[in-house]
């Protein structure tokens, strides 16, 4: 309802973006497979409860404390805060995801949904992208079995998957590279 109240803003936030990622290039390095603006938890006070990604660091090489290793852990702290509240509870519901079927809007690299895949116990995860790079970039990391990777229009989903299919959709940030967010 917001976004509607303000075109303006929100065209040029769309704009922004595809200003960034023209041409296929990515603000984010290559070994960084969490693609979003990130949280830090810990500075906003909710950092007590949340599933560090310390194992997922570490098997991914990156030194503590690196750009590559900032972005990813706190990659995967956005990820954890938008899978664990709903509503006014941000508090943390760690069983939000847990059996249920979800759905994820443009994934990128995947390394969100392979994280929230490992944490919180979905039943079955299917992550979208529209774009071929990223979806065989998700497909070369090891994944677990719950996760798959799908070819999805954000605007034609319906198209792809029948109602009621998922329990859970999420979208972690890519709502402002949408040419209509509706």
């Amino acid at each position: 309802r917001h976004l509607a109240t303000a075109p303006a803003l929100w065209k040029m936030l769309s704009q922004g973006y595809k200003r960034i990622f023209e041409g296929g290039g990515s603000m984010y390095p290559d070994d960084v497979d969490i693609c979003n603006c990130g949280l830090d938890l810990e500075a906003a006070g909710n950092g007590a409860a949340w599933k560090d990604p310390l194992a997922m660091l570490q098997a991914l090489g990156l030194e503590e404390g690196s750009l590559s290793w900032r972005m990813q852990r706190h990659g995967a702290a956005l990820y954890w805060h938008m899978a664990t509240t709903s509503g006014e509870d941000a508090g943390g519901d760690l069983n939000l995801l847990r059996d249920r079927d979800v759905l994820e809007v443009a994934c990128m690299r995947g390394g969100g949904a392979r994280y929230l895949c490992d944490v919180l116990g979905p039943r079955r995860y299917v992550a979208t992208d529209v774009e071929d790079e990223h979806l065989e970039l998700c497909r070369q990391s090891k994944s677990p079995p719950c996760l798959e990777f799908a070819n999805a229009n954000a605007s034609k989903l319906a198209e792809f998957f029948e109602a009621d299919s998922f329990d859970v959709v999420l979208c972690v940030q890519s709502i402002a590279v949408f040419a209509d967010p509706r």
